[in-house]
């Protein structure tokens, strides 16, 4: 588990620096990268909050060699 600190509460850009690092000093491994999924009750809900998760496994999923998984965390 790594914590990466985040100015202005950027999430996106920091993940994906820290991943390229990764890969980089690891090249030629495939990366899994596991994204939780908050479902709320009602489905107006999921407008908030699931906007950075599309995000985030659009600007993830950029190069071949990376696995995006979602997993479903109910509220």
């Amino acid at each position: 588990m790594e914590i990466i600190d985040s100015p202005y509460r950027s999430v996106i850009e920091p993940i994906v620096d820290f991943i390229g690092q990764f890969q980089e000093s690891h090249p030629g491994v495939f990366t899994t990268i596991i994204i939780p999924v908050f479902v709320p009750r009602n489905w107006w809900d999921s407008i908030l909050h699931n906007q950075t998760t599309l995000f985030l496994k659009t600007a993830l999923r950029a190069k071949k060699s990376r696995i995006v998984t979602t997993v479903r965390y109910y509220l």
